[in-house]
């Protein structure tokens, strides 16, 4: 993706007094980058400067929040504006990488999925077992929910590219945009959970069903067997290895990863420049 043919203007630069007072709390041989975007927090513009040595791909060595007028706020004000930048930048990013990713994924096996379980409407149906029936519901809720999903997270990545050209009109960050840029990475990390549950937490009723469908198609008709063989193997697919499992736990008790990003936060946080109460 071409983020560049987003931009609605390009990117400002960074006023004069900005940089002075970004440079008067350099180290010796330290670079400053002064980011495009800045905060809106209680009615005052920030911006966000960042400390390097040798190139922007680094590290950060340090992080300096300036008001617009020059003046340099308190840290725990600061801490509010990089969390603001970070919210912003880490939300349209993981959008622009994973739920573009996921949402191009291709849905031939869903549909193949679909097509095999249709096959079999007409066994089901004539079955009095409701189990039978609420197992056949359960398997077929997995490709109509990747379905759903699927353009659910195209419509995650068409948000973000709005939010993204809207940022780049006046490149300032309001409360709201915050707010939209956060909740729709959430959204986007809601849907994948969507997904992970339907696949794994169906295994189960998954293979009651593939036993009681075995059991109730005749010898003779090939095929159905041959249909079922298929399905079966499709089944057996869906069934999570441990590392999966391992995956999905860990990504349940984390969803938007807040646990996880913690620890880089607090390090961020550290070398926050502004001065402490």
């Amino acid at each position: 993706m071409n983020l560049e043919e987003l931009k609605v203007n390009p990117n400002p630069e960074p006023p004069e007094l900005i940089k002075k007072v970004g440079n008067s709390y350099a180290k010796e041989g330290e670079k400053i980058n002064v980011f495009p975007q800045r905060v809106l927090y209680k009615n005052e513009k920030y911006y966000y400067v960042s400390y390097y040595y040798k190139s922007l791909n680094e590290d950060a060595a340090g992080i300096l929040i300036v008001k617009e007028d020059g003046t340099v706020p308190p840290h725990k004000d600061a801490i509010v504006i990089r969390d603001y930048i970070s919210d912003v930048d880490k939300g349209l990013e993981n959008v622009f990488t994973y739920g573009l990713e996921w949402s191009n994924r291709p849905m031939g096996v869903w549909k193949k999925l679909q097509s095999l379980l249709d096959s079999f409407a007409d066994t089901v149906h004539a079955s009095n077992d409701p189990s039978f029936k609420q197992g056949y519901e359960v398997f077929c809720s997995i490709p109509q929910t990747m379905f759903e999903t699927q353009d659910q997270l195209k419509e995650v990545v068409e948000n973000a590219k709005k939010y993204y050209s809207e940022i780049t009109i006046d490149y300032v960050i309001t409360e709201q945009t915050h707010e939209k840029i956060k909740n729709n990475f959430r959204r986007m990390m809601d849907i994948k959970k969507k997904q992970f549950e339907v696949q794994i937490e169906t295994e189960e009723e998954r293979t009651n069903f593939m036993k009681q469908l075995k059991e109730s198609i005749s010898f003779l008709d090939l095929s159905k067997k041959f249909s079922y063989m298929r399905l079966h193997k499709l089944h057996k697919w869906l069934n999570a290895d441990q590392a999966t499992m391992a995956e999905y736990e860990d990504f349940k008790n984390d969803i938007y990863r807040s646990k996880a990003n913690e620890p880089l936060r607090q390090q961020l946080i550290e070398i926050i420049r502004n001065p402490r109460d």
